[in-house]
């Protein structure tokens, strides 16, 4: 079995409260930038990779030294395996989600010294392999089930936010959300494409205001039900193909995170503007007998990679 090993260093600030006093209870809120040295456990050659690492980081207060440290961090990680020939150097990004106890201990001069503990999970987001020492190259990602390519499509609906305590509060969203790809074939393009129900639910967290932009972040997950899916061919002037076998399930689900502003319009209403990500953790692709169009076939395994421009008014 591999295993993931490494180290890494970050730098980061507290921003909107001073350093929290022993017991105190209120959020605090902060980014971090960092680098990870990275390997892998296994039987090969390895070595290691410097890689970055950042995000955003909340503290809780707990009785006494105490705080607990909740963590959103895309995090990249790797090996460097040499060869006769030369090395490659491995490696992934991942979304981590770090859950740490931190205990304080007493000052010394002006630095604070603490340790954490704690464990993290991941989702990987992409990875990336390359050649060479510190001038290094990209190398193809390798073989793939079919040339695919990215589809614009509408998304919209309805958002409710419940307050919490402080910063936080929580945004249940029914969103009629398309989504599909383009797949390129020796003689032409087929655009995939499929309407979902979705019913995010994020947790915001607002941060200090800057000017008349109020910034915030959100994470959470979102589960969806198919209602609709629709094939189309041709490129920018496009027409609407038979419907032919279904292709796509009729779930999805996966993880959200995001960043966002809202600007004041006067009284209560507000304007938002939105960038998301969701991560698909469901395989959308249905198993079908025969291809309906053999010259751009749909992938036989597909998971959903959506980024989102949301623009909205109220809340």
């Amino acid at each position: 079995m591999r295993r993931l090993l490494g180290s890494c260093l970050l730098l980061g600030a507290l921003l909107g409260a001073p350093p929290a006093a022993l017991g105190q209870l209120s959020p605090q809120f902060g980014v971090a930038l960092g680098v990870n040295v990275a390997t892998v456990s296994a039987p090969a050659d390895v070595g290691t990779r410097q890689m970055a690492a950042g995000g955003v980081v909340m503290r809780l207060g707990l009785p006494g030294p105490l705080s607990l440290e909740p963590q959103l961090l895309l995090s990249q990680k790797g090996t460097t395996v040499r060869g006769g020939e030369g090395s490659i150097r491995y490696g992934a990004g991942y979304l981590n989600l770090p859950v740490l106890l931190r205990v304080d201990g007493p000052s010394l001069g002006i630095v604070s010294p603490y340790g954490v503990v704690g464990g993290f999970g991941g989702v990987k987001l992409f990875e990336q392999q390359r050649a060479g020492g510190d001038l290094s190259f990209p190398l193809d990602a390798g073989t793939s089930p079919a040339d695919v390519g990215t589809r614009q499509m509408a998304a919209g609906g309805v958002v409710m936010r419940l307050g919490l305590p402080g910063p936080l509060s929580l945004e249940p969203q029914l969103l009629l959300s398309q989504k599909g790809t383009t797949v390129q074939g020796g003689e032409g393009s087929i655009r995939y494409g499929a309407g979902y129900l979705n019913l995010p639910v994020l947790l915001r967290v607002d941060g200090p205001s800057l000017g008349m932009v109020s910034p915030y972040g959100v994470v959470g997950g979102f589960g969806g039900v198919k209602v609709f899916e629709q094939q189309r061919a041709g490129g920018d002037l496009s027409f609407p193909l038979d419907a032919g076998p279904s292709l796509f399930r009729r779930t999805d689900g996966g993880l959200t995170v995001g960043v966002g502003g809202t600007i004041p319009l006067g009284d209560e209403r507000r304007l938002n503007l939105a960038l998301r990500y969701e991560h698909g953790l469901v395989d959308v692709a249905r198993s079908v007998d025969e291809q309906p169009y053999a010259q751009a076939p749909f992938p036989s395994s597909a998971e959903t990679r959506t980024w989102a421009i949301m623009l909205r008014f109220g809340i």
